[in-house]
């Protein structure tokens, strides 16, 4: 029976003898040649892909730094904007919590940045009527706004630091992210002055009728 390797490799064996020569010096020396030629390329292509590795890690560093430098760029660009509007603008999330407010409502304000953001902005400078009572969050216009999803305009009191309120023009417009409520950005203008000129003018409009009423009528 002859054997075949495809059909029994492990029963089959071969024995080659006499068909090389042995190495000669200049073959020996053409193996080492081409080994140290092929160690040679190994360790360049080893180095090459060390070099692509950390040019593409370089390359996401620069990428993240001008990002950054981009965001703070625009978030400079962004609070030189607010603040040179002269109005106060101030965000708050869909509970009411303040999560960043402008130089210029500080100023009006009286307070400090770290003690209004991530403080109630309801509870902190909207929580009292006209008249003095506590005013509800039903009441409220910004919390109008995050419930009803729409734009309210309205004339407000605000309440500084020192207790001391503020009249002001209000402008609470929703802010909806990825289709959810996502709370307000309310921006306000002082109108104190406006205020008071409205008041003395009605004071004097009382006082001239008053004095209408007075006059006694010149008779026929």
């Amino acid at each position: 029976m002859r054997i075949h390797p495809r059909a029994s490799f492990e029963s089959w064996k071969e024995v080659v003898r006499g068909r090389s020569r042995p190495f000669e010096r200049e073959d020996r020396e053409a193996l080492s040649r081409l080994a140290y030629q092929l160690e040679a390329m190994h360790h360049h292509f080893e180095l090459y892909n060390e070099t692509k590795a950390l040019r593409a890690k370089q390359m996401l560093q620069e990428k993240m730094l001008l990002e950054s430098t981009i965001r703070t760029e625009v978030l400079r660009e962004r609070e030189l904007l607010l603040d040179s509007l002269g109005e106060g603008v101030f965000g708050v999330d869909a509970q009411g919590i303040c999560y960043f407010i402008n130089p210029a409502a500080l100023r009006m304000l009286g307070y400090a940045e770290h003690e209004i953001v991530g403080c109630n902005a309801h509870d902190l400078i909207h929580n009292r009527s006209a008249d003095d009572r506590p005013l509800t969050y039903d009441e409220c216009m910004v919390q109008q706004t995050v419930r009803e999803h729409r734009q309210h305009i309205q004339e407000e009191w605000l309440y500084r630091k020192d207790g001391s309120r503020l009249f002001v023009r209000m402008i609470a417009t929703p802010l909806i992210k990825q289709g959810q409520m996502a709370g307000a950005v309310v921006a306000f203008s002082d109108i104190s002055a406006e205020y008071e000129a409205k008041e003395q003018l009605q004071k004097l409009h009382r006082q001239l009728f008053g004095l209408i009423e007075g006059i006694p009528l010149l008779s026929e």
